[in-house]
């Protein structure tokens, strides 16, 4: 797929697994998800008339969510099991604002 070498330049993704994206590392958990969000939403317009859009979705949005798991854990010094326990898979528990999904 080219939209995973889109995100493995934009550094979503290395080796074909989710990364975190350490330059956000110092905002808030609200921002970290602000940001992820604008990338999803860019995402999904840039390839709203693909025929494939499920899959590609569903790919997307595995990385993007892993990916933030990633970061929030790496933030607090922690595991991705714990940061789901405290807010959940979607970061919707304590925060403002979740994670969206491509649809």
């Amino acid at each position: 797929m080219i939209i995973c070498s889109k995100l493995t330049d934009a550094g979503f993704l290395k080796k074909g697994a989710p990364a975190p994206k350490f330059i956000w590392m110092h905002l808030d958990v609200d921002q970290i998800i602000h940001l992820y969000n604008g990338v999803i939403r860019g995402i999904g317009n840039y390839y709203s008339f693909v025929h494939n859009r499920s899959k590609m979705a569903r790919r997307v949005n595995w990385i993007m969510k892993y990916s933030a798991l990633k970061l929030v854990a790496a933030k607090y010094q922690t595991t991705i099991s714990k940061i789901i326990r405290k807010y959940g898979a979607d970061l919707s528990k304590g925060t403002k604002t979740k994670l969206l999904q491509l649809y």
